[in-house]
């Protein structure tokens, strides 16, 4: 009680230690002292100097509503970027927030976090949870930002792919296909996940879409060793083996290792 009589006479807490200043910020709080709040709000932002500070201090920040003090810690976690991805605490802090801890952290700048902090750890680990996590808070809230859900939904998507969850992205872009006017660019991605006629009919549609998007088709095709030299059955087998993993080979009729009507498939 001192110290808040102190405040009220002089406004100020110079003399006061983090632990006192934290039991006046919960106060506060619960008896709506919106001065003294903001007062102990400033006063603790001074004290976060380090990541563990930092993040002792944000839960208090974010279960007290305090912005400033919540500014302060993100401030130190964003400057230690990326080696505080490493900290389970700081992750969890992060992966945890709903609406209103992003809103205390950074107001209406969540989907820039958001942002930033997916990059970093895409280029971390693409396949990491964390990354997951980043991309699923993105896509959370980018729904206040017009435009740019759709994209956040596509990143997601296309973790999915790396992680061996095919019908999982085709079914992520199927719902941005059904959810928004459909581009070319919707059906060119959600190709990646199929396999057969549905691949090619969604590249059909793509290209019928948005005619830049125009993809190569053929139903049989033959290989010419113009180089005599280099044409050789290893240089066959990688050629065809970088036209599977390309995704080319859905549609061939006929070909080498395939015969048909046409043949020879290969000629000098």
């Amino acid at each position: 009680m001192r110290a808040i009589r102190g405040f009220s006479e002089t406004g100020s807490l110079n003399e006061i230690y983090p632990d006192l200043c934290l039991e006046l910020l919960i106060f506060s709080n619960k008896f709506c002292c919106e001065r003294l709040k903001d007062a102990c709000d400033r006063k603790l932002s001074s004290f976060v100097t380090s990541r563990e500070e930092a993040v002792d201090l944000m839960e208090y920040a974010l279960a007290e509503n305090s912005n400033v003090l919540a500014a302060s810690c993100l401030q130190v976690f964003l400057h230690d970027l990326p080696n505080c991805l490493s900290d389970d605490r700081v992750v969890m802090i992060f992966r945890d927030a709903n609406r209103q801890h992003r809103a205390i952290m950074v107001g209406s700048a969540s989907f820039s976090l958001y942002c930033l902090l997916s990059e970093v750890a895409m280029a971390r680990d693409p396949c990491s949870d964390i990354t997951a996590y980043f991309l699923e808070q993105l896509v959370e809230s980018s729904a206040a930002v017009s435009g740019v859900h759709v994209y956040s939904v596509a990143g997601l998507a296309r973790l999915d792919f790396i992680k061996g969850w095919k019908q999982r992205s085709c079914d992520k872009l199927s719902s941005v296909i059904s959810s928004f006017n459909p581009l070319g660019w919707m059906y060119q991605e959600r190709a990646l996940y199929c396999e057969g006629e549905k691949k090619c009919d969604n590249l059909e549609k793509a290209t019928e879409l948005d005619p830049t998007l125009n993809y190569l088709t053929c139903t049989y095709y033959r290989i010419e060793d113009t180089d005599l030299e280099r044409s050789t059955k290893e240089s066959k087998n990688a050629f065809l083996q970088h036209l599977s993993w390309l995704g080319l080979d859905w549609d061939w009729d006929e070909g080498p290792g395939i015969g048909g009507d046409y043949g020879p498939y290969r000629q000098s």
